[in-house]
Formats: structure tokens, sequence, C-alpha cells
């Protein structure tokens, strides 16, 4: 229920900002970085515990 929370109130900030059209393209485009963003730091954690 967190993260589900934790993902819409940013969404629909930029929603609310950007408005209906903008704020799903910056949506889309964020969804992707985020993704990445997050794969890379949890893949570089996991190596470095395993070169221990």
């Amino acid at each position: 229920m967190i993260g589900l929370l934790v993902g819409l109130v940013p969404a629909l900030l930029i929603l609310y900002i950007y408005g209906a059209e903008r704020g799903i393209k910056a949506i889309a485009l964020t969804v992707p970085i985020a993704t990445f963003t997050t794969g890379l730091l949890i893949g570089l954690v996991k190596a470095k515990r395993e070169w221990k």
C-alpha cells in the first residue's frame, strides 16, 4: 500500500502541475528512467556484496 502511494503522489503532482497532455508525457519519460536507475543501483549493490 505504501509503495502505491509513493508512486501515485508524484504522478498526480506531475499531472496537476503540467496538465494532462504534458503530464502524461512527463510520466512516460520518468518511469523508464526511474526503473533503470533503481535496477542499476540494485545491481551495483549485489555486485559489491558478491565481490567481497
